[in-house]
């Protein structure tokens, strides 16, 4: 219905919780909605990850470890 130009309410119990609308101009990027969405003051855009601000903590494993323990946990499967 969306895709048709029409917009759905999504309800839980009788209360709308979400709406699906279709977009405003046809083969829009996300990027190029949300840029549109922020000059025309409806949204603000976040500032870009900066890795060297905010590192991760301490403790936590590299994809490879994990990868590397989920391979021993599951074994032979």
């Amino acid at each position: 219905m969306a895709q048709n130009g029409q917009s759905v309410a999504v309800t839980n119990r009788g209360m709308v919780v979400a709406r699906l609308v279709p977009p405003d101009a046809p083969g829009q990027t996300a990027e190029e909605a949300l840029q549109r969405m922020a000059r025309a003051g409806e949204i603000r855009l976040g500032k870009p990850h900066r890795p060297d601000l905010y590192p991760p903590p301490a403790g936590f494993l590299s994809e490879e470890e994990i990868q590397e323990a989920l391979d021993w946990t599951r074994g032979e499967r």
